[in-house]
């Protein structure tokens, strides 16, 4: 019995010590639980790093031009002589310019590449013109034709037989049909600008046409990029206003003159 009673308390006695106190037993659970937070944090972050690693950056805004500020005529009428004799020339309505020829969204910069695939019209992802080129091109072109006559367009009710001339505005119609830069190799091209112009004078009877012509340019573009193609449709555009004013200015006095065709 000492025996069996002494084995008993031995058999006892190991099996208290192999159970750790209640204390032990959740220092364990917390130290496995902060394990596991640790790791699970650590994954969460490597997952957000690597989505953020594979998510598509912003795409830079596109750069913007126009024909810049120096693009202005010359000619200036800034004395009070000059302005009453732009005001006793016919004044003509510029109607707002068109660009049938081209594609809808006339902001884009277009490019076509005559060395590869020159039936495919192109544009630039990050360069955009900041206005429609119509709009540019007939800002410009009713700058240019104010230097010597009175120039009206959309919104404007004015009472002509207030001016000089009793003459009724000429109307002049501008449709873009070509506005593209054209490659001939990889560095080097042209900035090609077409224009359809038509001058009509109104009638009762209806319009009565004083003439038509197709106006066309093409300027090298340096360098070969939307920079140069920037600068040389600017010029082109220039080019293209003074020789509209000039023409428009021969029409007219040609049919003001004695013994021009009615």
């Amino acid at each position: 019995m000492p025996f069996s009673s002494n084995r008993s308390g031995a058999l006892q006695s190991n099996h208290l010590h192999s159970q750790p106190a209640p204390n032990v037993r959740s220092a364990r659970r917390a130290y496995a639980g902060a394990r596991l937070l640790q790791w699970g944090t650590g994954l969460a972050l490597s997952v957000t790093l690597v989505g953020c690693s594979v998510l598509p950056k912003p795409q830079a805004a596109p750069s913007l031009f126009d024909f810049g500020v120096g693009s202005a005529p010359a000619t200036a009428t800034g004395n009070a002589g000059n302005s009453r004799q732009v005001l006793e020339q016919r004044p003509i309505f510029v109607a707002p310019v068109t660009a049938r020829g081209l594609p809808s969204n006339t902001q884009v910069m277009l490019y076509r590449l005559n060395y590869a695939q020159d039936m495919q019209l192109r544009g630039y992802q990050q360069s955009r013109w900041s206005q429609p080129v119509e709009q540019l091109v007939g800002q410009q072109l009713r700058k240019q034709l104010a230097q010597q006559r009175p120039v009206f367009s959309d919104g404007l009710n004015v009472n002509f037989g207030r001016l000089t001339t009793s003459a009724a505005p000429a109307v002049l119609h501008v449709n873009l049909q070509r506005f593209e830069q054209v490659f001939s190799a990889p560095a080097a091209s042209d900035a090609v600008f077409q224009a359809e112009v038509t001058l009509v004078e109104p009638g009762l009877q209806g319009d009565r046409l004083l003439g038509q012509r197709l106006f066309d340019y093409s300027v090298t573009a340096e360098p070969a990029d939307a920079i140069g193609a920037a600068k040389a449709f600017a010029q082109a555009s220039a080019q293209f206003t003074a020789d509209v004013n000039a023409w428009v200015t021969q029409l007219i006095e040609h049919n003001a003159s004695p013994g021009a065709n009615p």
